[in-house]
């Protein structure tokens, strides 16, 4: 680059003088004098017409104008008619003067042509026009700013790129005369809007603009951003290779200077990861680590110390950055800096370096009904040769046989009672057992494992692992999804071969939707709908020598199962793009720790934890000093949790004081994937971190949710802290209250009203859910006076999944439902009190309002299906409505947290079937009949599919078939069909409520759940016979120019199906994005299976943004 570029153009500056001296002996002549005029200028038409930009007016000025006048004469303001049509933006007015022979490149008295003019105010058409026409784009007005600065300083990216990438290119690196500025400084100083400004410093660095060029006061384009505060501009210059050390003229302050006296610690690390000097000073003496103790930024003085600041320097005073914190009353700040001598920062700085260690285990998770021989596999796994050898010789010995779990498969442990408290208890639980429900309350036998059992274990052969074994007892199945989720582990589903084959299929499918409920589809979807990571699942067979099995012909010669080859066959066909599932089967005698089938399970236990291990974060020294420190920090209290507060000041008081939060954040992650803790995040509670995981899964959740502590509490799962205390025993009972209602447990009742201000124990009650084994009663929905005019209305939700995953969801959608009444109830004054009442009983909750509203919530139909049904006046149908809705985005909430992977159908109640309170409902709208009637209806009124929310009426109708007058309810054969109106359906009645939705097919993409994209995924991404797959999809969206570029993609990290809905939402099309639009062109496509899957798990509606409510 040379001196001339940089400095700016001195051959420019010297063409702009002459030009600036032409201008003014014109304006001294005889054209000056006309020019300064008023109605004898003979250009004043020709001015008039150029300023309104019409062509035609121009043509006819010029029409009366002599032959012999001069075009480029100047008006008072020193203007030609070309810089007037310039101004008015018109092309065709220009292109006409063009014609008659005026000079386009004439400067004004600001040394402006009219390409200046255009860049200003940001005129794409007229710039191109200029620059077409070969006009300067390097020529400086009086202040020496070129085209390009203005343009730069207006945020005008089109005008950017044509000045940058034409035919005649202009200098990016140009200085302006009164700051010295080049544009690039002026996208970092002078933009308002940073993510404009990034977008100007994108073009102007793609074109060749240097980041080292300062302006007058020595202030570059990083320093300018940082001045501002825009971090992310700051950011991209310094990955574009801006100075880190420059310094300023005044001062001599660094960019790292103005940071760290800022705070902006995302710039310092970047500044400090790119090898800045940290320890620079400007003329007072002071270095960065001066500035930011004496402003009191605690992180970044961390920052700072871990890159290598010291802490000793004195400033010119002889002041210390400690004594200049301490002097400013930033006592923490001033500990740390007193903490940092050589020695102990060299300690501190060494823990935080990444190493080449992996992380010393993973997880592996082991599922499996009661008696499937979980724990003899997991006693076998950690046998060597010698103590197998004595494993199994005492297993002959005994009377429990081999391959067991340690007890008869069918003893229950409800025995003979010793008195009457044990007879009523036996009885109780008797009685809840053959409650109307598919979970079972009864063990299998008495050695049935409590909750989750972890422990950390040295697999021989294989290596470190934390396994968790996951009780068969049913009723701890509703808290296990906070400890699955993750992908980094291993999940082994365990089985008995002893069983008939149907037995082995129910439980091993049983586990295996389990699982894929309880996974998050973790995004980018990959192809077919694959997660960016699979989660690995391992299928074993015990009880082999109980089994039909014979050794394989295969070198191993390892025990194989036709059953359970079978059934391996249809696992990787349903978790097929959704699992990685082991291609072998394992079966397995436990009792022989060192058969062949075990050193292959060990095997392969061994090369996933080494695939797992290699795309996880390697570990530290900091990982290793915490996770020995845990032990002692859970033993020295009854209640071994922290919240993240605690955490932090613990690992920074104890252990680095150096760590930052990434540190932190990054260290719980690693102990999670280890499984040395259990972090809990909570909306109604600081998130906590359990330091001893077996303590909570197995001594707290273990007991509340056993056999002996459901026997003998109390039915209406209603409990005083004196209650708590008394199950609890030592822990606690104030503080495991917290803790189980961030697990979504309990929740506070305040039955007696006044317990949120009382001081007494006893009058604070939490609720327990999963312990309510109350019944009903009389029917809690029957007909009654006061609702003999009401309106009625509902819905119901069934699990798609062929094992119902809604009896474990329902004991926490109650939890939330009775801390959402609470929030509701509490409003603040003027704002009278609600009255509302919640009764909740054994898979049941019923609401009312002011009462006059009921809704009723209850897990029906074998557990298969959660129902709601409410009533209430017509004048009160908003408020119904509003409940409903409520309550809808309160359970899908917690399907999400729970079960993000579980799909399910919607169905809307009847309100005339509600009306006749059948013994059973059997009328339901599926969602697909409603979605059909709303786009019937929108085609019928010709309504597009981009019209807006509001619908057109009268509303759209649907056909349900009743049951003929005179029929019972179990009777189908006679059957008579009348029609619901949607508003009846949907609105309880109200016209006005439907007026505010947005119907289904309006609604966007985004509304659409993961696991029904990945399903589009699964059916468009495969090679189509007919040849409709995401290609033809592509054509039919208006996409086929995207088609090469998709193509070229890695199918396997990126799904082209998503990638294609990615741009249609982009770039948009010409019916619309929304749900009906794709619906409509998967119809036109002959994809019936696709349309049956948008029309049947897309939303029905959502309120109107102005609503202010969500998508149901």
């Amino acid at each position: 680059m040379s001196l001339l570029e940089i400095d700016g153009s001195s051959i420019a500056d010297g063409v702009n003088s002459l030009a600036n001296d032409a201008n003014d002996a014109s304006l001294n002549t005889g054209e000056g004098e006309a020019a300064g005029g008023d109605a004898s200028f003979p250009l004043a038409g020709l001015f008039e017409a150029a300023a309104s930009g019409d062509p035609s007016q121009v043509r006819d000025a010029l029409l009366t104008l002599p032959p012999t006048v001069d075009l480029n004469c100047r008006d008072s303001s020193g203007r030609t008619v070309v810089h007037v049509a310039a101004d008015s933006g018109s092309v065709e007015a220009l292109m006409v003067l063009e014609q008659r022979g005026a000079d386009l490149h004439q400067l004004n008295t600001d040394c402006e042509n009219g390409l200046h003019l255009a860049s200003h105010v940001g005129n794409d058409e007229v710039a191109a026009f200029f620059l077409d026409r070969s006009v300067c784009p390097e020529g400086q007005n009086r202040a020496g700013e070129t085209p390009l600065h203005l343009a730069c300083r207006g945020g005008h990216l089109t005008i950017l790129r044509l000045l940058l990438l034409g035919s005649r290119r202009a200098n990016p690196n140009s200085r302006d005369r009164r700051h010295q500025r080049t544009p690039l400084v002026i996208a970092a100083s002078e933009i308002v809007s940073e993510s404009l400004g990034i977008e100007v410093a994108r073009v102007l660095l793609r074109a060749g603009a240097r980041p080292d060029i300062p302006d007058s006061e020595g202030w570059g384009p990083l320093r300018h951003a940082i001045q501002r505060q825009h971090q992310a501009m700051a950011m991209l210059l310094i990955s574009a290779g801006a100075p880190l050390d420059q310094l300023d003229s005044s001062e001599r302050d660094s960019p790292l200077h103005a940071a760290s006296r800022l705070g902006q610690l995302p710039v310092v690390q970047a500044l400090c990861a790119y090898g800045c000097r940290v320890d620079a000073v400007n003329v007072q003496g002071l270095t960065p680590l001066h500035q930011t103790a004496r402003a009191g930024h605690l992180e970044v003085v961390r920052c700072l110390l871990l890159a290598g600041a010291n802490p000793q320097l004195a400033s010119q005073e002889g002041l210390l950055p400690e004594v200049m914190s301490l002097a400013q009353g930033h006592t923490m700040t001033a500990s740390l800096l007193g903490r940092m001598r050589p020695e102990r920062r060299a300690v501190c700085v060494e823990q935080l370096v990444p190493t080449q260690r992996s992380l010393p285990r993973i997880k592996l998770k082991v599922f499996g009904h009661s008696g499937s021989g979980k724990t003899a596999l997991i006693d076998s796994l950690r046998s060597n040769r010698i103590t197998g050898f004595l494993r199994r010789t005492f297993l002959a010995g005994g009377s429990g046989g081999g391959g067991g779990s340690g007890a008869s498969t069918g003893q229950v442990i409800v025995g003979d009672c010793d008195d009457e408290l044990d007879r009523r208890q036996c009885f109780s639980l008797l009685q809840r057992s053959f409650a109307p429900s598919e979970i079972s309350f009864d063990a299998q036998h008495e050695a049935y494992t409590r909750g989750i059992a972890v422990q950390n274990l040295n697999i021989t052969g294989a290596g470190d692992f934390s396994v968790w074994e996951f009780s068969g007892y049913e009723p701890y199945y509703l808290f296990y999804d906070h400890f699955i989720g993750d992908t980094s582990c291993v999940h082994a589903i365990l089985f008995s071969l002893a069983e008939c084959y149907e037995t082995m299929r129910q439980k091993v499918l049983f586990w295996l939707h389990f699982l894929l409920a309880r996974l998050p589809p973790r995004e980018p979807l990959g192809y077919c709908g694959k997660p960016k990571t699979l989660a690995r699942v391992l299928l074993i067979g015990t009880h082999a020598d109980a089994a039909t099995v014979f050794r394989g012909d295969g070198p191993r010669g390892l025990l194989e199962s036709a059953d359970a080859d079978r059934l391996l066959l249809e696992v990787q066909e349903l978790a097929q793009y959704r699992l990685e599932v082991c291609h072998e089967v394992f079966a397995v005698d436990t009792s022989e720790a060192m058969s062949a089938e075990m050193k292959s399970l060990r095997q392969r236990l061994a090369d996933w934890r080494t695939e797992i291990l290699r795309h996880l974060p390697r570990g530290n020294g900091l990982l290793d000093t915490v996770a020995s420190r845990l032990p002692e920090w859970a033993g020295a209290t009854e209640f071994p949790v922290f919240t993240w507060q605690q955490f932090i000041e613990a690992v920074r008081g104890k252990v680095n004081p150096l760590c930052s939060d990434d540190h932190l954040k990054d260290l719980i992650q690693e102990l999670q994937y280890t499984g040395d803790v259990v972090y809990l995040e909570s909306e109604v509670e600081q998130d906590m971190i359990v330091l001893s995981p077996q303590w909570l899964c197995s001594d707290v959740l273990g007991y509340l949710l056993s056999y002996d502590n459901i026997a003998q509490a109390r039915v209406t799962g209603t409990f005083s802290v004196n209650d708590v205390q008394f199950m609890t025993g030592e822990t606690a009972a104030d503080q495991l209250v917290r803790l189980l209602s961030a697990l979504d447990l309990c929740t506070r009742a305040d039955l007696d009203g006044g317990a949120e201000d009382s001081d007494s124990d006893e009058d604070v009650q939490y609720e327990f859910p999963c312990l309510n084994f109350l019944e009903s009663g009389r029917s809690p929905w029957e007909p009654t006076a006061q609702h003999e005019n009401s309106v009625y209305g509902g819905w119901q939700l069934k699990a798609s999944m062929a094992a119902s995953q809604l009896v474990h969801i329902f004991p926490r959608v109650q939890c939330r439902l009775r801390r959402s009444i609470q929030a509701a109830a509490c409003r603040p004054p003027p704002l009278e009190p609600l009255r509302i009442d919640l009764f909740q009983w054994f898979h049941g909750s019923k609401l009312s309002l002011e009462g006059c509203v009921e809704c009723m919530l209850q897990l029906e139909e074998s557990d298969q299906l959660i129902r709601l049904r409410a009533r209430g006046p017509p004048a009160r149908a908003q408020l119904l409505f509003g409940i409903c809705q409520d309550i809808a985005g309160l359970l899908e909430q917690t399907i999400d947290d729970m079960c993000p992977g579980l799909e399910f159908d919607l169905a809307l109640l009847s309100p005339k079937e509600l009306r006749q309170f059948p013994r059973r409902l059997k009328l339901a709208v599926p969602q697909s009949a409603v979605f059909r009637a709303m786009q019937k209806h929108q085609s019928t009124t010709g309504e597009s599919s981009e019209s807006g929310s509001l619908i057109s009426f009268p509303p759209p109708t649907i056909p349900i078939a009743f049951p003929a007058s005179g029929s019972t309810c179990d009777e189908t054969q006679d059957e008579e069909e009348e029609e619901e109106d949607l508003e009846n359906l949907i609105c309880f009645g109200s016209r006005e409520l439907l007026s505010h939705l947005t119907l289904g097919p309006q609604l966007p993409l985004s509304s659409l759940r993961a696991p029904t994209l990945q399903r589009l995924c699964r059916m468009f991404d495969p090679p189509d016979p007919l040849g409709k797959d995401w290609c033809l999809l592509a054509v039919r969206l208006g996409l086929i120019h995207s088609v090469p570029a998709v193509h070229s993609g890695n199918e396997w990290l990126r799904s082209r199906t998503a990638v294609l809905l990615d741009e249609w939402r982009r770039v948009g099309g010409p019916g619309g994005t929304n749900v009906g639009a794709l619906v409509d062109v998967l119809r036109e496509l002959g994809r019936e299976d696709a349309v049956e899957l948008l029309i049947a798990q897309a939303p029905m509606f959502a309120l109107t943004q102005s609503s202010g409510a969500g998508e149901t």
